[in-house]
């Protein structure tokens, strides 16, 4: 229901209620007036204080029946003219002074506090529940994205978007093996842009659909239509990230249907392989290199991820690495006859998690994950080869080289400690972003643009075996994407 319709509704009803007491008739005559207001009155306009939830009461009333009528009129007058006022006051209060339903757009942030605006429950509750669950109810771990990927074409195509799906070569531990699965990025844009050849829009909006293992099917604490902001939801993915996909979409088909934005300039990406090597990101930012420029002139990319609905200024590095270490077999029994390389590793392992690899007052440390460890053949056997994988989540830059700064100190501990016979191999890497402590695609998108991190849910349950967020961390996300595009495009 509209603004306009609620006002002449409540005017007509106001208008009954005051023709009742300004004429003089009786006490009974103006409550049921009176009630007939209170009906129509809703929840939210009875939270917004535009209908007292008191109304007078027959036995006030009753011991005042021989005051004049007219005192009474006027009383009643006085409230209803305050109540119509707050009504002008509560409408003005949500459009902006350009045009009747468009929205404020002042983007101010505070990173350390949720970026919200959703306090009732909005229209779109339904579709955002239903899409969020038809996301997180297809697995689709790192490699095996294809069947929720076509899922998501189909749904943007049916709701007036054009789709295009961007291929990716197959992953090298595919190839060996049967199974080849067809992997690509979803690229969608508002049909309504469909003018243009080439996709150029000035904002672009992205997340993936690839999560990590292993699958955990979808729940809810509640029926879906029966659903409140506080109600859960769990499942692999359903933070981490396609509770950003649901929302950032839902946001989009909002502000299209609303004429908030024009379409052309906002587009949808959702890229594969981002929790494993940003696969699907790598290869659109390299798409944005081909002649054609297909895909070009965005200034700006919001990046949906669990920020806990706090909008961040940017995120550590990062750097893996595997340690190896090399020594000589012997039996246990005869400790001199050989070179223990479990024990070699692990000295080296402790100096590095002892060591200060670099920090900053505004990411804090470099820390240190060991990940795997494996060494040996057996009890008996003085181990000849150990290996060890870790990761750095970096807190020094710039970002084209802070890893490179810990990556050498790593090594020169190693040196110290026994330069013969341990070695490092390090993959890619990059240094802190433009402040959360885990990897994303930002790195991974090549260019000059404005970047915002935001999404719903907590990362310290992401990979968790209770990955979860609510209906409200959802909503509220929404309301939030559309006022990061509508700030962004006003800019």
């Amino acid at each position: 229901m509209d603004w306009v319709t609620i006002e002449l509704l409540a005017e007509t009803r106001i208008g009954a209620v005051y023709a009742a007491a300004r004429t003089g008739l009786n006490v009974t005559t103006v409550l049921t007036t009176w009630a007939g207001l209170k009906s129509f009155a809703s929840p939210a306009l009875r939270k917004a204080n535009i209908v007292s939830n008191k109304p007078p009461q027959h036995k006030w009333f009753g011991k005042t029946s021989e005051m004049d009528a007219r005192l009474i009129s006027s009383l009643i007058w006085l409230l209803l003219s305050f109540q119509a006022t707050s009504l002008q006051l509560i409408k003005h209060a949500t459009q902006d002074s350009s045009g009747p339903g468009s929205l404020h757009h002042d983007l101010k942030i505070d990173s350390q506090q949720p970026l919200s605006i959703q306090s009732e429950s909005p229209p779109y509750r339904s579709r955002l529940v239903d899409l969020h669950r038809s996301l997180v109810e297809i697995s689709s771990t790192t490699g095996h994205e294809a069947e929720v990927g076509t899922f998501l074409s189909h749904y943007l195509e049916s709701h007036g978007f054009d789709v295009k799906q961007q291929s990716l070569p197959m992953r090298e531990d595919a190839q060996a093996s049967n199974y080849k699965p067809k992997r690509f990025n979803i690229i969608a844009r508002p049909s309504a842009a469909h003018s243009s050849t080439a996709w150029n829009p000035r904002l672009l909006i992205t997340s993936h659909i690839d999560v990590v293992p292993p699958y955990i099917p979808y729940s809810i604490d509640a029926d879906p239509s029966d659903a409140t902001d506080e109600t859960i939801i769990r499942g692999r993915g359903s933070a981490d990230a396609k509770g950003s996909v649901a929302s950032q979409i839902i946001a989009v088909e909002e502000l299209v249907h609303r004429k908030l934005i024009h379409p052309e300039d906002v587009m949808l990406l959702y890229v594969v392989g981002e929790e494993v090597d940003g696969a699907g990101m790598k290869r659109f930012s390299d798409s944005l290199e081909d002649p054609s420029k297909q895909f070009h002139g965005f200034e700006s990319v919001i990046f949906g991820e669990p920020t806990e609905n706090k909008l961040a200024c940017g995120h550590k590095g990062i750097i893996a690495c595997t340690i190896t270490a090399t020594g000589k077999a012997g039996h246990s029994g005869y400790p001199w006859s050989g070179e223990s390389a479990n024990e070699m590793l692990m000295r080296a392992l402790v100096r590095i998690l002892d060591t200060d690899l670099g920090s900053s007052d505004e990411y804090g440390n470099t820390t240190i994950n060991v990940g795997t460890l494996a060494g040996g053949i057996a009890f008996n056997v003085i181990p000849e080869f150990a290996q060890s994988n870790i990761s750095a989540r970096v807190a020094i830059g710039p970002q084209d080289s802070g890893h490179i700064a810990v990556r050498h100190k790593i090594e020169a501990i190693l040196a110290k400690e026994n330069a013969d016979h341990l070695s490092i191999k390090c993959g890619l890497g990059y240094g802190v972003t433009t402040t959360v402590n885990y990897g994303t695609d930002i790195p991974n998108l090549k260019g000059n643009h404005r970047r915002y991190l935001y999404g719903p849910g907590s990362i310290l349950v992401a990979h968790s075996d209770d990955e979860q967020l609510t209906v409200g961390d959802l909503e509220t996300a929404v309301e939030a994407y559309q006022k990061i595009i509508l700030h962004d495009l006003s800019t």
